[in-house]
């Protein structure tokens, strides 16, 4: 938190961190998003993580997404349904543009098509839409001047190497510490005049 970049052109902060997660056939599955701040005139901008493959999500504004049934249209594009799952916050730390809390549900539904996927998150109140594309570890290390994160490609058939998946999440929650460190270390941090600010509990990484 805190640790500043230059991300696509962009001046960025990252201000928030949550894990989210969705519960399928009794298996729980979870991803880690980043909140970035890119100024008044940007806005806010996440980086996403699961299964250590990385995306850049742009939230869109509304209008920009045409839902049509069992597909979506934006800019002129078509995308197909992919899935629809039930996601909810297992951990938040940081500083966001709404009150984040433990357990928060919404349903996430994604349409595959060119260039990424179109994400659409409904709850009883408001409807969110944002476009997803992959981005490469090796350009986040360089945004904010950092060492790559880790690749899929680093854990390829690491089942006959005796690398656990218990072992993948302490080099992972490991590496977010110390990303946090360098951060404080730097003396980066967001403005003290913003609101929304919630400080979670201890995350076990499980």
């Amino acid at each position: 938190l805190g640790a500043e970049g230059l991300l696509r052109g962009n001046k960025v902060i990252c201000i928030g961190f949550v894990v989210r997660g969705t519960t399928v056939e009794g298996s729980r599955y979870s991803w880690r998003e980043y909140l970035l701040y890119a100024g008044p005139s940007k806005g806010y901008v996440w980086l996403m993580e699961e299964d250590l493959k990385w995306q850049i999500v742009w939230p869109l504004p509304p209008g920009e997404v045409t839902p049509g049934g069992t597909s979506c249209t934006y800019r002129s594009q078509i995308y197909n349904y992919k899935q629809s799952v039930s996601a909810s916050v297992d951990y938040v730390v940081g500083e966001f543009y709404w009150k984040v809390e433990i357990g928060e549900t919404v349903q996430a539904t994604e349409y595959q098509g060119p260039g990424g996927i179109v994400s659409v998150e409904r709850d009883e109140n408001e409807v969110n839409t944002s476009f997803c594309e992959p981005i490469g570890g090796a350009e986040i290390a360089q945004a904010f001047g950092i060492a790559p994160p880790p690749s899929p490609a680093v854990f390829a058939g690491s089942s006959g190497s005796g690398c656990s998946t218990s072992t993948i999440w302490i080099i992972i929650i490991v590496a977010i510490i110390l990303f946090v460190l360098i951060a404080n270390c730097d003396g980066g941090s967001s403005s003290s005049g913003s609101t929304g600010v919630y400080i979670g509990p201890g995350y076990s990484g499980q």
